[in-house]
């Protein structure tokens, strides 16, 4: 979340916009500490995750592109896309 917290119980979903992999999109839900995992992934692909979930009747999201497999730690933030109105 944007104050640092992790983010659990959110899809996130890998697609891969070439169709190399098989199946070129997966997801996955992430734990109680916001982590999450996808196998099988093969090296210099460019890749594109989402996140998305509902959190206090609002919807937040995120997304990185052209994310390359190797391991390691990523971070991706989720924000809220549901507009400010403001009141008349």
């Amino acid at each position: 979340w944007p104050d640092g917290s992790p983010a659990a119980g959110v899809v996130v979903t890998l697609r891969d916009p070439t169709g190399a992999l098989r199946p070129a999109e997966r997801a996955v839900v992430s734990g109680a500490d916001g982590s999450f995992a996808f196998g099988g992934l093969g090296p210099n692909r460019g890749l594109v995750l989402f996140a998305s979930t509902q959190r206090d009747g609002h919807t937040w999201s995120g997304k990185l592109d052209r994310l390359l497999p190797g391991g390691g730690t990523i971070q991706l933030v989720v924000r809220d896309e549901d507009p400010q109105l403001l009141p008349r």
